[in-house]
């Protein structure tokens, strides 16, 4: 066989069977920045928030780095071996990375003031609450929280996190330190402890979303018992301003009520007022006890944005514009979308047209949420007969809110995981019943529905459903929120802090809220009554 010909053939070969370029490696940083960001979104972006830094173990000679540092600047340091471990775990690798860098960012949290690597030296074994024990322990349910909180599976995950490190970085048993043994049934009480936490947030997330707004209240105060920390106190105070709001006056009877108001609720769950029922009650006890608590979580965090935000709101609300927009004066610059939202509100109201104008259009150009209906109310209410476009606007919106919008699509049951069976829900109604798997979670809820003038609320049991992994027909998780275009206007839209929103419908006995970040499908939650 010429060799020509033999050139020929392996032509041919490669022209029917092309190889395929090699593959980009993964940029292990981009997955580092990105965990650690939506980690810092749960503490509310700390301006003073450690520094990560990722040390090469060949530089450092030092193997499984992972280090909390309270130096100035504080930071964090990462050692790349360990975050190769974390990419070891595939499609969980953000979640794995997210358990460690969640226990040391615990400990800046607490302010932990020594030095604490993940594996520090035993220091006072005892009951002292700054033992080594205590604070490690502290800081692992922090950690696997704001993980849960971040978006990520962290219950199932941390205990195999937890196991790897040790056999990769930690061989043997070493003097003063804790044991594999003694780590992991540390972890293991942390994930019972945690998800009992998680239950609670996700039972007042939920109750806040269908408007039972006691029951939504109920849940943050057995949540502050167990974690107190500015964002569970923030979570409770906007609970309270959205009841509030939906107590008081309708807005033709005051104008300074027809704004929309950004009430940010932590976690990237912001819950924005519904329409308010026409009557009385005591709204007033509600906006002092929402700004009692924003205040003390400022003391905690004085740098806490959306805390600073909703204090403005309740001090407008309890017609202290001046209060207000010395609170927005004190926020971190540069301002948040929904800061000069708020900002322009309050300058309205001191009669500021110029600088309110401003302010808006910078919400507007911003992006937040109903900027451009804000500003169109504002420039409305500057115009003659402005009261009686906002007396037709009000009845026109309430016809229509009393239309129900077809649900896009619902979970089928054929196409869900089988479920364990369900078990009493702790720290919730005696009524409330919970059965999880890692994609689904399924709660039997005793909801209220909204009193008016004329009856008490009736409470009814509602089945819901929660998943952030499970796709519904026609709408797969990461897909757009441009599809929802051929579905007709929502019932509802929550709009949620750095952009995420929640989409709800609504039928006669179901709702279906659909969670997008980034315009992206994120999760979705659907309940019915029984």
């Amino acid at each position: 066989m010429g060799q020509p010909f033999f050139m020929h053939f392996v032509l041919a070969v490669s022209l029917l069977f092309p190889v395929s370029p090699p593959k980009k490696p993964v940029d292990q940083t981009v997955l580092m920045h990105r965990v650690y960001a939506r980690l810092l979104r749960t503490i509310g972006n700390p301006p003073d928030a450690p520094v990560l830094k990722l040390l090469p173990r060949r530089q450092t000679g030092v193997e499984g780095r992972l280090r909390y540092r309270p130096d100035n600047p504080t930071r964090i340091e990462l050692g790349d071996d360990v975050l190769s471990l974390c990419g070891g775990f595939g499609a969980d690798a953000d979640a794995a990375l997210a358990c460690l860098l969640g226990h040391e960012l615990g400990h800046f949290q607490y302010r932990h003031g020594s030095k604490k690597e993940f594996f520090s030296p035993l220091e006072v074994p005892n009951s002292n609450p700054n033992s080594f024990e205590n604070q490690e322990a502290l800081a692992d349910r922090s950690g696997v929280f704001m993980a849960y909180l971040s978006g990520y599976d962290a219950f199932s995950l941390a205990p195999e996190v937890y196991t790897r490190f040790y056999d990769a970085f930690v061989p043997g048993q070493l003097t003063g330190y804790l044991s594999k043994q003694q780590r992991l049934k540390m972890v293991a009480d942390t994930t019972d402890r945690v998800r009992e936490l998680a239950q609670l947030f996700e039972v007042g997330e939920i109750s806040y979303l269908l408007r039972d707004y006691e029951s939504a209240s109920n849940a943050f105060v057995g949540l502050i018992k167990r974690y107190p920390s500015a964002a569970t106190r923030n979570n409770l105070g906007a609970i309270k301003l959205n009841q509030a709001l939906a107590l008081m006056p309708l807005e033709t009877e005051n104008p300074r009520l027809r704004f929309k108001f950004p009430v940010e609720f932590d976690s990237d769950n912001r819950l924005l007022t519904v329409l308010r029922r026409d009557r009385s009650l005591p709204f007033r006890q509600l906006l002092t006890e929402a700004r009692t608590l924003f205040r003390i979580a400022l003391s905690e965090q004085p740098t806490h944005q959306t805390a600073g935000l909703n204090l403005s709101i309740a001090e407008y609300l309890l017609n202290n514009s001046g209060e207000a927009r010395q609170t927005l004066a004190n926020l971190q610059k540069p301002l948040s979308a929904n800061a000069h939202l708020m900002l322009g509100i309050v300058q309205a109201d001191l009669g500021q047209t110029d600088e309110a104008r401003k302010s808006f259009k910078l919400a507007v150009t911003q992006g937040a949420f109903r900027a451009a209906e804000n500003l169109s109310y504002f420039e409305k209410g500057l115009q003659p007969g402005w009261k009686q476009w906002l007396d037709g606007f009000v009845r026109d919106r309430d016809a229509k809110s009393e239309k129900q919008t077809p649900i896009p699509a619902w979970p089928d049951p054929k196409n869900l995981p089988k479920l364990p069976p369900m078990e009493q829900l702790p720290g919730v109604s005696k009524a409330a019943r919970i059965a999880r798997t890692d994609s689904l979670t399924s709660y039997l809820l005793p909801i209220a529905d909204e009193p008016t003038r004329n009856s008490s609320p009736t409470v009814r049991m509602h089945r819901v459903l929660k998943s952030s992994r499970l796709a519904l027909k026609g709408f797969a998780i990461g897909s757009p929120a441009s599809q929802l275009k051929r579905y007709g206007a929502p019932a509802t839209v929550i709009a949620g802090a750095r952009n995420t929103v929640f989409y709800g419908f609504r039928s006669a006995k179901r709702w279906l809220f659909l969670e997008y970040r980034d315009s992206r499908l994120a999760g979705w939650v659907a309940a019915e009554t029984n």
